[in-house]
C-alpha cells in the first residue's frame, strides 16, 4: 500500500489545523466541540483551496453544524464570525429559531480564535450581522427569561395608569 503524498500546502494546512485544534479545541461552547477543518485529500490545489473552517460540532451529533470562522494560510488571513452574525443567519436559516450557543462562552472562544490567528501572523477580520438595508428592522428572537416587547408595553401601562390615579386623587382631596 503506498502512502499518499500530501503537497507541501496541504501538509502545511494539516499541521496547522492540528495546532488549532490542540490549542483551541479544548474549549467547549454549549454542548459544542471547537474544530478546525484539515484537508480533505493530498493536495490543495497549490494553495487555491487552503481555506479551513473553524466548526462548532454539536457533541450529540444532532443539530447543524455551525461555522464559526475560518482562516487562509496563504492569504495570510482570518475570518471569525461574531455572536450576533452567527444569531442572524441562524435565524434565516431556521425561521427565527434561536441559535443554540451561549453568548459569554462563544465571546471567550472568539478572544481566543483572534489570539491564535495573530500568534500565527493572519490578519483578522470580524464578521458582524449585517446592518438593516432600507429602514428594515432585523429581529433577534428575545433571550430566554428576558421579558417580551409586548409584557415591557403592558407594565409601562400599567405603571402610567397608577401614576394618574395617584395624581388624581390627590388633586381630588386637596379641592374637594
Amino acid at each position: 500500500m503506498s502512502e499518499q503524498k500530501h503537497t507541501q500546502f496541504a501538509m502545511q494546512a494539516l499541521g496547522f489545523a492540528d495546532l488549532f485544534n490542540i490549542k483551541i479545541g479544548d474549549q467547549k461552547v454549549k454542548g459544542h466541540r471547537v474544530e478546525m477543518s484539515a484537508p480533505d485529500g493530498p493536495s490543495t490545489g497549490g494553495g487555491k483551496q487552503s481555506v479551513q473552517h473553524v466548526k462548532l460540532i454539536a457533541e450529540d451529533g444532532s443539530g447543524a453544524v455551525i461555522v464559526a470562522g475560518s482562516a487562509n494560510q496563504m492569504e495570510k488571513s482570518a475570518e471569525v464570525r461574531t455572536y450576533e452574525y452567527l444569531a442572524d443567519l441562524h435565524a434565516k436559516r431556521f425561521k427565527g429559531a434561536r441559535i443554540p450557543l451561549d453568548k459569554p462562552a462563544y465571546n471567550l472562544l472568539v478572544a481566543r480564535m483572534k489570539t491564535f490567528f495573530a500568534e500565527q501572523n493572519l490578519a483578522v477580520t470580524m464578521l458582524d450581522a449585517p446592518r438593516p438595508v432600507g429602514g428594515q428592522q432585523v429581529v433577534h428572537p428575545a433571550e430566554p427569561g428576558a421579558p417580551s416587547k409586548g409584557t415591557m408595553i403592558g407594565i409601562f401601562l400599567a405603571v402610567a395608569v397608577i401614576i394618574a390615579a395617584a395624581v388624581f386623587f390627590v388633586l381630588r382631596s386637596k379641592h374637594g
